[in-house]
């Protein structure tokens, strides 16, 4: 995830910061942060269908053990 990006999501998902206070704090349209949080939502739904299998591999390596 770009820099930005991966900021307001934390901020976000972490802080639990609305998305007009990451925009007041970062001097950015409230907007422009739901793009960013859309836009990383987005990523990790791809990414996720793309490695679903290691993803799996991993979680039953860790009851296996």
């Amino acid at each position: 995830l770009h820099p930005r990006k991966r900021q307001i999501f934390l901020m976000h998902r972490q802080e639990g910061l609305s998305y007009q206070e990451i925009a007041d704090q970062l001097q950015l349209s409230k907007k422009t942060v739901e793009f960013h949080m859309n836009d990383c939502l987005n990523w990790f739904r791809h990414n996720f269908k793309l490695h679903t299998d290691i993803i799996l591999v991993g979680v039953l390596a860790l009851y296996i053990v």
